[in-house]
């Protein structure tokens, strides 16, 4: 793990269940694993990681205590900023899809937690956060994950959910940003 997956040379095959909309490991390579005896929580990513087949049933996160929900909009929501307000790269697809991501879940995220049920929010948020991490916004663009490696600290040291961090933690990034992206979102 300290090495960030570069010494995984195999893995068995497997597949996923998506139960708490968030992080985007149904259709990514990356991981983040918490050892505690190092106070660390260290990400990793490998080929040989990524799911073989994943199952997304909006049914599946009915049950999720609203602080869960929660936490997993704001981290789709952080994996999609930290996609899109880096520099310019001349990628106004990535631009307008990661907006499109953004606006989606600012609209469905007090949905969400309103009405646990609703098949339809629940679905939305499932794709939404799958789409945000799956390597689509990010193709072709600077990405800055500093939010979520100060988040991890903070995790890691303090007990934290992964969200609060991350909620903690990007608004002062975004206090030091000024460009045309970061007027977009503020």
């Amino acid at each position: 793990l300290l090495k960030g997956g570069t010494n995984i040379h195999r893995a068995l095959p497997f597949g996923s269940v998506l139960t708490l909309p968030a992080t985007g490991s149904e259709m990514n390579k990356g991981a983040v694993v918490t050892r505690k005896s190092l106070q660390a929580k260290l990400p990793f990513h490998s080929e040989h990681v990524f799911p073989q087949f994943s199952v997304l049933d909006p049914t599946k996160s009915f049950t999720l205590p609203p602080r869960q929900v929660a936490n997993g909009v704001v981290d789709a929501f952080v994996h999609i900023v930290e996609q899109y307000l880096t520099y310019p790269a001349n990628a106004p697809v990535q631009d307008r899809f990661a907006e499109g991501l953004l606006q989606t879940l600012i609209e469905i995220g007090p949905q969400a937690l309103s009405d646990p049920e609703n098949y339809d929010v629940r679905a939305n948020l499932m794709w939404v956060a799958t789409l945000a991490l799956n390597g689509l916004i990010g193709a072709g663009v600077p990405q800055d994950w500093a939010t979520h490696m100060l988040g991890h600290e903070l995790t890691a040291l303090h007990g934290l959910d992964h969200a609060q961090t991350l909620a903690i933690v990007l608004p002062a990034m975004l206090a030091e940003r000024k460009d045309a992206k970061h007027d977009k979102l503020v």
